[in-house]
């Protein structure tokens, strides 16, 4: 890997033919040429991007191909995790060669699904991670001997594109109320789960019935954000609901659309905006403000990060941190050390 031989031999027809072994595929490579100036210019452009550039330099094989076995040795990887940008990788870049594909490339396509799909910098550093596992791969097998996303840069830590909106207890249960009347059998089953287990809207369509085990007590979010499943207890208000839903219709998901289907996100974006209007409570919150606000009360109500982050579904208790350690640091009541607390006869 670390030497490469390049030679030169003439055919009976006169060419020069330039012949090399590819470091990273073992192939042989051979290429004719009718003049020796001109196998012996080839000769030294290939020496010195093997010099500069390494191996990878010189690997003629699409992507596509490596991606492919890729997924055949890790049928679970993270990669297609977001199905719709790991798709948008393979039609950008499955035809081009290896050596094609460096740090400029890979920048310009995420500068592209950043401005098409309106994504935050903690979005494209996610979809990163997810993609460089295929990278990293190839540097492990000696494909090549970096990962060009490692070269690739966003915010570390950048912050949220919009404020986080967090309900208190009493204006969830407001919610929860208005929406019941507003829209009883799409809206508030959505908004009542997410409330009560702290789900992602995502997590809480895609809920099937077999997914609720009143037996054990437990409900189970399948395939969720980070790509594992997870179970969570069903409290006596979810198991009341969930009971007295169900037993109101006979389809496969727990909150079905007309047709029996999962309830499609521009029908819930509709009702939202129109029950928000009637029923204005003075934030303009969303589905996933239910999912902050259960942290924000959980913590509360001393609750404690780690057993948040098995809730919520969180890879890293670092990720659980990042998003509500500061709604933790908002709730201390006297966090200066330097004055006695209100309890406290000055």
């Amino acid at each position: 890997m670390n030497s490469l031989k390049v030679k030169i031999y003439q055919l009976k027809d006169g060419h020069h033919v330039v012949c090399y072994k590819d470091p990273t595929t073992q192939k042989r490579k051979r290429t004719k040429f009718e003049s020796k100036v001109e196998a012996k210019r080839y000769r030294s452009d290939i020496e010195l991007k093997f010099q500069t550039k390494g191996p990878q330099s010189l690997n003629q094989t699409p992507i596509e191909q490596y991606m492919k076995i890729y997924l055949e040795q890790f049928p679970n990887s993270r990669v297609r995790n977001r199905k719709k940008h790991f798709e948008s990788f393979c039609q950008s870049f499955g035809k081009r060669p290896l050596n094609q594909v460096g740090k400029t490339e890979l920048s310009l396509w995420f500068k592209k699904i950043k401005e098409e799909n309106d994504l935050s910098d903690r979005t494209l550093n996610t979809i990163k991670s997810e993609l460089n596992s295929f990278f990293i791969h190839l540097e492990d097998e000696g494909v090549i001997s970096d990962s060009p996303l490692m070269k690739v840069r966003f915010a570390r830590k950048p912050p949220p594109r919009r404020p986080r909106v967090v309900l208190s207890v009493d204006e969830v249960m407001k919610v929860l109320d208005g929406v019941r009347v507003f829209s009883p059998k799409t809206l508030y089953p959505i908004l009542f789960i997410a409330a009560y287990t702290g789900a992602r809207r995502s997590e809480v369509l895609k809920l099937k019935r077999h997914d609720v085990d009143f037996e054990t007590g437990l409900v189970h979010f399948r395939r969720t954000k980070n790509g594992e499943d997870r179970s969570i207890r069903i409290t006596k208000s979810l198991k009341v609901f969930l009971e007295e839903f169900l037993a109101s219709h006979s389809h496969e998901h727990v909150v079905p659309y007309h047709n029996g289907e999962m309830v499609p996100r521009h029908i819930i974006g509709k009702h939202l905006r129109r029950f928000r209007k009637q029923f204005p409570i003075g934030k303009h919150w969303g589905p996933h403000s239910l999912r902050h606000s259960f942290a924000y009360n959980f913590l509360k109500q001393k609750g404690n990060m780690y057993e948040l982050q098995a809730i919520l579904g969180h890879r890293s208790i670092d990720v659980t941190v990042d998003t509500y350690g500061q709604i933790g640091a908002q709730d201390i009541e006297n966090a200066c050390p330097y004055e006695k607390n209100e309890t406290e006869i000055i």
